[in-house]
């Protein structure tokens, strides 16, 4: 597998560019690493990007996602931002909301990596899914 013999950066590139052309979706990535990160880091990091932009396709109706990738602070930060439906953002967390499997397994996946998960969305106006490590 890519991800493992080349590194977080050129797998998510290719595995954009297959997405893209698989689902008509247009998808950026832009890498800013200075280095390779922990194997469980970058497989993490990986399968969070799977899911967000499984879930550009099954749910947001995105025509348009960026994926970013960059280290700063001492921190890696994943974002990744769709120009989909959005969603209720504000529900996430609260007693009696039940997102969706996507959403807590990258949130599952993000906190067993060592990082926090952060969603921000409004209905009508994308979605921002951002893993800090």
């Amino acid at each position: 597998m890519l991800l493992d013999y080349g590194g977080l950066e050129p797998a998510l590139k290719e595995y954009a560019r297959q997405f893209g052309r698989r689902t008509g979706m247009r998808v950026e990535v832009n890498v800013g690493l200075k280095r390779r990160l922990p194997e469980e880091v970058e497989s993490a990091l990986f399968r969070i990007a799977q899911e967000a932009l499984t879930n550009c396709v099954k749910h947001a109706k995105a025509k348009t996602v960026t994926i970013g990738l960059a280290d700063g602070e001492g921190r890696t930060t994943l974002s990744i931002a769709d120009d989909g439906i959005g969603l209720d953002a504000y529900q996430f967390g609260k007693e009696g909301f039940t997102p969706g499997h996507g959403l807590l397994t990258m949130r599952e996946r993000a906190e067993f990596a060592g990082g926090r998960f952060q969603i921000n969305s409004r209905p009508g106006q994308g979605t921002r899914i951002q893993v800090r490590l």
